[in-house]
C-alpha cells in the first residue's frame, strides 16, 4: 500500500488478521478517498450550476422569448408554443 489508494480487499485482509492499527489506517484512508473523490464532484457540480457558461445563458434567454406571447395580426396577444 505504498502511496496507492487502499482496497476493500486491503481492509478485509486487516480485519481478518487482526491488526486493529493497520484496518484503522486502512479504513480511514478508504474513507478520505471516497469523501475527497465525492468532494470534488459536488464542488464541480454547484460551479457548472452557480456559474454556468455564458452559451447555456444565452440559449436559456432565446428559449424564453420564443416562449413568451406575440401579437397576431388583429393584435391580440396569443401564445406560441
Amino acid at each position: 500500500m505504498d502511496n496507492e489508494t487502499p482496497t476493500i480487499s486491503d481492509l478485509m485482509i486487516n480485519a481478518i488478521e487482526e491488526n486493529p492499527v493497520t484496518f484503522k489506517d486502512t479504513f480511514d484512508q478508504l474513507l478520505h478517498h471516497k469523501i475527497a473523490g465525492e468532494l470534488e464532484n459536488a464542488k464541480a457540480y454547484v460551479a457548472q450550476q452557480y456559474f454556468g457558461s455564458e452559451e447555456e445563458s444565452q440559449e436559456s434567454d432565446e428559449q424564453q422569448s420564443d416562449e413568451q406571447t406575440t401579437e397576431d395580426e388583429h393584435g391580440e396577444d396569443t401564445e406560441t408554443v
